[in-house]
């Protein structure tokens, strides 16, 4: 927590500074976050340097550096790209390929699938990991979806393709947000064999939170919990407060001499390098400009800026490099019980990729059985029945994966979920990506026993690929194979419609509020209707007569 150096002399000898220090104590707690501008303060004051050297006039820092800029275009092939993030190792990330200003939509508006009681169905808590379950670092709270899916079981979580699963998270730089789904089933009716095969939430949409540049990648908030919770292959991530901390001690008197007029350039370097790879980490320390240019750039228009720069890749770039994104708009799907399907958005030519796919792992397909449950006599609680399955996580509908392999890989891109069946006249194929930037074809060689390890995060990519050339309005369909098919077939063949009235409303619209001329029918599934409002109520009344009562 407290450092003490004595001595201290910087001495230069051509392009290298060695620093001597006799006698350093350090007594080091991880989280102190100011450990970092201590010691470097300190040496700072007792700093003896014996050279001429130039002024750096940190006007004229820009011309060093190339600042992207795209305001003179605007991308009208593709709004919307996934390429690599400018975050160092964060993946990929989403960038505008067009203009946003403040509170414009983002994209089309992305699906949500419920995943209920999952750790209930697994007889375990995934925190824990004791089962694998990649959508940790994916899924949403249910209140921070839709303010009625956390009704659908006692215990919801929400996996969002999309906007919901592919930007990555810069406090600073936070340029997008994510709003409710809206709910509906896409005119298809509780008659209808195809209810309850896809997930009537969707149209999550996305909006920018202020002006955003074309080629500027898109951030959100994950909430400063998700990183302290992930410290440990993380690393000290900024929150915050932290970019404060950091802009303070970079726009300090010593740190602007020592940076523009102190030190030749070689030696300047030298010193910035062994600011950012001090070993005792912080997450102030971790806000800090990562090289020399950088840091002077910083020190002119401070660091948000620089990091808005850096965050911004040509459009050249996303055209050669990235993914379009936005070659698919959701809409009704024209194939009956089929519910929403994928339209495209602009033309699309033979041969041309229609979406990315990158995908999720899930290496035991048996981790989205649902069971009934039963009572425990011994933990007086109520447990998973393995003898009593009762169907699958609505996820798997939207999956891929071998009747020979436990693994599933599921896409988390934007659009591709939509996409329906078709073994007549397809209009997509889909191909496993050659692009080793987002697909690692070394995964296809291994062994599920990989998947169940250490890794928690995509590594390979689909390409759906057009047939022929496919024009804008025309729905996208692909051939999920023979199994599938024949699959649907036979749950046609063994289709009985539910008896309900005319009049019917669903448990969702109840708790909605749409009671008017309902009549309540004995075949009523009034146990699905959210009472908690009811029960709230009769425990308050029971609180306020106990007093009342005969002893």
């Amino acid at each position: 927590k407290t450092i003490i150096a004595t001595d201290i002399t910087i001495m230069m000898m051509r392009s290298t500074m060695t620093l001597t220090c006799p006698s350093i104590n350090v007594s080091y707690r991880r989280r102190n976050t100011s450990i970092f501008l201590s010691f470097f303060a300190t040496i700072l004051s007792r700093i003896n340097i014996v050279n001429s050297v130039e002024i750096i006039d940190v006007h004229k820092v820009t011309d060093k550096i190339r600042v992207v800029d795209n305001d003179e275009e605007s991308d009208s092939s593709c709004g919307l790209y996934i390429a690599k993030s400018t975050i160092t190792n964060a993946g990929l990330g989403i960038f505008t390929g067009k203009y946003l200003n403040k509170d414009d939509l983002i994209g089309y508006g992305d699906p949500t699938i419920p995943i209920i009681d999952i750790d209930f169905h697994n007889g375990g808590k995934k925190s824990d990991e004791d089962y694998h379950w990649v959508l940790t670092e994916y899924d949403w709270r249910p209140t921070e979806v839709s303010p009625h899916l956390e009704s659908e079981a006692e215990t919801v979580n929400a996996f969002s393709a999309g906007m919901g699963a592919v930007p990555n998270c810069h406090f600073r730089l936070k340029n997008a947000e994510e709003d409710y789904c809206e709910y509906d089933t896409a005119g298809v009716t509780l008659l209808d064999p195809g209810i309850g095969a896809f997930t009537p939430y969707h149209n999550r949409p996305s909006y920018a939170l202020e002006h955003i540049r074309p080629g500027q990648e898109l951030f959100v908030d994950y909430g400063t919990h998700w990183f302290k919770a992930r410290e440990d292959y993380l690393g000290l991530v900024p929150l915050k407060d932290d970019y404060r901390t950091g802009q303070k001690f970079l726009a300090g008197d010593r740190v602007r001499n020592l940076l523009l007029e102190m030190l030749p350039e070689n030696a300047a370097s030298d010193f910035w390098d062994m600011v950012i790879e001090f070993p005792y980490k912080s997450r102030p320390l971790s806000s800090l400009p990562k090289n020399l240019l950088s840091a002077r750039r910083g020190i002119a228009v401070g660091i948000k800026q620089v990091e808005v720069e850096e965050s911004i890749r040509p459009l050249w770039h996303l055209k050669k490099h990235g993914k379009c994104l936005d070659n698919i708009t959701p809409g009704n799907s024209t194939i009956p019980h089929a519910g929403r399907g994928a339209f495209a958005s602009r033309f699309i030519s033979k041969g041309s990729m229609v979406a990315p796919a990158p995908l999720l792992h899930f290496p035991d397909r048996d981790s989205l059985i649902m069971y009934a449950e039963k009572y425990d006599n011994v933990t007086k609680t109520n447990v998973r029945d393995y003898s009593k399955p009762i169907g699958k996580q609505l996820l798997l509908n939207y999956c891929f994966g071998h009747k020979s392999s436990t693994l599933l890989l599921c896409p988390y891109g934007s659009g591709t979920w939509f996409i329906n069946h078709n073994s007549g006249s397809p209009n997509v194929k889909i191909v496993w990506s050659e692009d080793p930037n987002y697909h690692n074809s070394t995964w296809l060689q291994k062994d599920v026993t990989f998947f169940e390890g250490d890794v928690w995060n995509g590594g390979m990519l689909f390409e759906y690929i057009a047939l022929r050339d496919i024009h804008k309005g025309e729905e996208i369909t692909f051939d999920y194979g023979e199994e599938w098919e024949n699959a649907w077939k036979e749950h046609i063949e063994h289709w009985i419609p539910p008896e309900v009235s005319s009049d019917h409303l669903s448990p969702r619209e109840l708790n909605m509020g749409k009671l008017e001329g309902v009549t309540v029918l004995s075949k009523l599934y009034v146990f699905s209707v959210d009472l908690s409002c009811i029960f709230v109520l009769f425990f308050m009344l029971s609180a306020m007569l106990k007093t009342q009562r005969p002893h």
